[in-house]
C-alpha cells in the first residue's frame, strides 16, 4: 500500500516555525484543520493515521497490535511525503 502524503499532516499548532518536521514527532491534528476549513490536509492527516492502524502500528510507528503487525508481510505500507 502506498500512501502519497503531504507537510499538511505534519504540521500541529505548537511547532516551532524553523523546526524541522517528521512523521514521528509533528502531526497535525485533524479538529483543528478542519475547523480552519483546511479539510484536505484535514483528511491526509486522518488517512496517514487510518493507514498506520490498518497495519497495526501508531503515528510513532509503534506497534499497537501484535495480531495486525503480524499479516504486515502481506501488507506493507509505504508513506511518500510531497512538499
Amino acid at each position: 500500500m502506498v500512501v502519497t502524503s503531504s507537510t499538511g499532516s505534519t504540521n500541529p499548532p505548537d511547532a516551532q516555525s524553523d523546526a524541522l518536521k517528521n512523521e514521528l514527532d509533528f502531526w497535525s491534528d485533524p479538529e483543528i484543520q478542519m475547523k480552519n476549513g483546511r479539510f484536505s490536509p484535514a483528511a491526509k492527516t486522518l488517512m496517514e493515521e487510518s493507514a498506520l492502524k490498518f497495519v497495526g502500528r501508531n503515528k510513532r510507528n509503534e506497534i499497537i497490535n501484535n495480531e495486525l503487525a503480524l499479516k504486515t508481510p502481506r501488507y506493507c505500507l509505504l508513506i511518500l511525503i510531497c512538499s
